[in-house]
């Protein structure tokens, strides 16, 4: 089986980690990004300024787990330095932990990536996915690009 994957970010990298725990072998499998990096919505930015280099996060800036899987994955990620728990709630402590990428919130979908082997073709930009269809056939697409860029 073949499949394309439409997106760097956790979803789109989550969606390959699952079809390689499947089976499905590391090149039948094609994850493309627009993007310069993984991570998507998850994304962090660096600039030099005159204090030094400073990073800040533009997308989703915590993250929260509510499921096993999800857990044992970000318990892993952690393990592995690029997660790490900001806080238990704000005000009060509800219990639910809210996490943070260790460099970023890209830190996660970068560990994603490189923990199950994956190697994202970014900077690739797929305008007709008919024509890029019939380049280069597959039998699946997982599109997980935000709907506004999907449809832009």
């Amino acid at each position: 089986m073949r499949v394309l994957v439409i997106g760097a970010g956790i979803a789109g990298l989550s969606a390959t980690r699952c079809l390689l725990e499947q089976g499905v072998a590391r090149d039948a499998l094609r994850v493309v990004d627009k993007g310069r990096g993984v991570g998507g919505r998850m994304a962090s930015r660096r600039m030099d300024t005159p204090a030094g280099q400073a990073r800040f996060d533009h997308g989703a800036q915590f993250f929260t787990t509510r499921s096993d899987r999800f857990s044992s994955t970000v318990a892993a990620a952690v393990e592995g330095g690029a997660v790490v728990e900001w806080t238990k709630g704000f005000g009060d402590a509800d219990g639910f932990p809210r996490w943070r990428g260790s460099e970023g919130m890209t830190s996660l979908c970068k560990w994603l990536a490189a923990d199950a082997g994956i190697v994202p073709e970014l900077g690739t930009r797929i305008l007709d996915l008919g024509d890029e269809l019939a380049a280069r056939p597959v039998d699946a697409v997982i599109h997980t690009a935000p709907v506004p860029q999907a449809l832009a």
